[in-house]
């Protein structure tokens, strides 16, 4: 690698980390700057992470209207079919 394309690229990396930083394009940049500059892409993503959200809300067996216990998976119940929100609802009401 030469001296000239070491300075090339010192230079788009610069430009990189100005963008990244919120700094503004200065008048007199180089085009290696420049190129730098309006390469930067932001790290943001509209893809969700897999187990995004996972632990907030702990599934705990739950208990029916009707008496019976029902499994922490199942959301709505065995016996009955009543739905595990309802229920909830239901129970927490009458406490």
């Amino acid at each position: 690698m030469t001296e000239e394309q070491k300075v090339e690229d010192m230079r788009y990396e610069l430009g990189r980390e100005a963008k990244q930083k919120g700094e503004p394009l200065h008048e007199g940049a180089s085009e290696e700057y420049r190129r730098g500059y309006g390469s930067y892409r932001g790290f943001g993503s509209n893809v969700i992470p897999r187990r995004f959200g996972r632990g907030a809300n702990k599934r705990v067996e739950w208990t029916c209207i009707c008496g019976h216990t029902n499994k922490k998976y199942l959301v709505q119940c065995e016996i009955c079919g009543v739905r595990k929100g309802l229920a909830l609802q239901a129970t927490e009401g009458s406490s």
